[in-house]
């Protein structure tokens, strides 16, 4: 492994970061056969962490109809199974999210070289951001919270969650504020999460490259579930009517245009 280096304000740096992970890596399995830890990666010191529809509630600020026409698609999606793959209500919310589609899940990985690709990879991040955090997530105080936890890595031809290692956890816990931050002490205690501040290395695609760590974890190429946020936003629009041009707007940007481009889904999905 590489040698363990710090940073001058004292941070251990990518390569310790990744070493100290592993171990949690490799605890033995839960009796319900969930990982005992699960991690996520953030390339820069994020304030706080949000889920994708509390992001543009709470940050982009949209507007109380936009936000609820954007809830009311979560909460289709997270009760309306989808046969043709083999998904289960909230099973198939998980994975829509994954693929794109705005909801109240929060993504993890069970893999620590995946998280440790999401934190430090410049393909995909600015360059500008001098340390990062890891997150672990201890699985069996989370559940005892009532976090609910979506396994995403056994479907087949969902090949982005696969090579992900793809989980996602939604958190059932109340706050008065309807505000809930990653970041927040009262959730982080709650639920058992471990937040590990890291500096870069002067080249991260270097450490990436020598740990196996350097694909394109983001790819969607021969992913027949790449098109599931697509297809849901299509048929709530079927079942229930067209969004506003602002949700709308969200949707299309968002959302990965399969078969078809981004202008033609907010044609499909806008009552303009």
């Amino acid at each position: 492994m590489p040698t363990v280096t710090k940073s001058t304000d004292g941070l251990r740096k990518l390569d310790a970061t990744y070493e100290g992970i592993l171990e949690y890596e490799s605890c033995p399995n839960l009796p319900n056969g969930l990982p005992t830890y699960l991690f996520r990666g953030e390339r820069d010191g994020y304030p706080e962490t949000l889920t994708s529809m509390d992001r543009h509630y709470h940050v982009a600020e949209i507007d109380e109809e936009v936000y609820h026409e954007l809830d009311d698609l979560t909460a289709y999606v997270m009760h309306q199974p989808f046969p043709e793959k083999q998904l289960r209500g909230r099973e198939a919310g998980a994975y829509a999210q994954h693929y794109g589609l705005p909801t109240q899940i929060f993504d993890f990985t069970s893999s620590a070289k995946i998280a440790i690709a999401f934190s430090a990879n410049r393909h995909y991040h600015s360059e500008k951001a001098k340390g990062g955090n890891i997150a672990i997530l201890d699985v069996g105080k989370a559940l005892k919270a009532g976090c609910l936890i979506e396994d995403l890595r056994h479907h087949r031809f969902a090949k982005r969650a696969y090579m992900q290692q793809a989980f996602g956890m939604i958190y059932t816990g109340f706050k008065a504020n309807d505000f809930y931050d990653l970041k927040d002490p009262d959730i982080v205690s709650e639920i058992g999460l471990i937040w590990i501040p890291f500096a870069h290395l002067d080249d991260d695609e270097a450490f990436l490259a020598s740990i196996g760590a350097n694909a394109d974890i983001l790819s969607t190429t021969e992913d027949s579930y790449a098109s599931l946020a697509q297809e849901f936003v299509d048929e709530y629009v079927k079942r229930k009517g067209k969004f506003s041009i602002k949700a709308a707007k969200i949707l299309s940007n968002e959302i990965p245009a399969i078969g078809r481009s981004k202008a033609e889904n907010f044609s499909r999905w806008s009552d303009q």
